[in-house]
């Protein structure tokens, strides 16, 4: 095992109970532990590629949702990301000295700042993406059209619900009164 290689159990550490556990909350469990093992190793692989490029993990899921999606707004990248408009202006700045993006001024809404990749300056992404998806594609090969369409679901509802949970977090971070030591308690960590 490498050096920086963690080892991983197949089943998560079960909690200690007076009674047997049934095979669904066995296997409810199973997948919150495959839910958060993906989600390290997912930020992991963020956090190497984006170091490799010169880039920031937010610069890769900027560039990332605009390979996706084609264009988005300021606005858009600025919550997709949790940053704050300032922050995202000098993002779109950074990938536009850079050459990835192009941002242009809405001909609707003259406030609004459309981003769109640049198509020829993206290859890099291709190439660092293209092994893990042809894996991936000979992953999703083992399941059949029932299970890939129940995984689908499964993986939509998920992002669904975190989605959900950045905007709460995100309402708390502009709320000084929702100090995550205090809940908004005198202490002196807080502002």
């Amino acid at each position: 095992m490498g050096k920086s290689q963690i080892p991983m159990r197949n089943k998560p550490r079960a909690k200690k109970s007076t009674g047997k556990i049934s095979e669904r909350d066995q296997a409810m469990l199973d997948i919150q532990h495959a839910t958060r093992h993906r989600a390290r190793v997912t930020a992991a692989l963020n956090e190497i590629v984006a170091r490799q490029l010169g880039l920031t993990v937010s610069d890769l899921l900027c560039l990332d949702f605009l390979q996706e999606y084609g264009s988005a707004t300021a606005g858009q990248l600025a919550e997709l990301t949790g940053l704050t408009t300032g922050a995202i202006s000098g993002l779109i700045s950074r990938l536009e000295r850079f050459g990835q993006i192009v941002a242009t001024r809405s001909t609707t809404d003259k406030r609004q700042v459309i981003i769109k990749p640049v198509p020829e300056k993206m290859q890099w992404f291709a190439d660092i993406i293209s092994p893990l998806t042809k894996d991936t594609l000979k992953l999703q090969a083992k399941y059949s059209v029932q299970e890939l369409k129940t995984i689908g679901n499964y993986s939509h509802q998920l992002a669904k619900l975190y989605q959900k949970r950045i905007n709460e977090l995100l309402k708390k971070d502009s709320d000084p009164t929702q100090c995550i030591c205090c809940r908004g308690a005198n202490c002196p960590n807080c502002p």
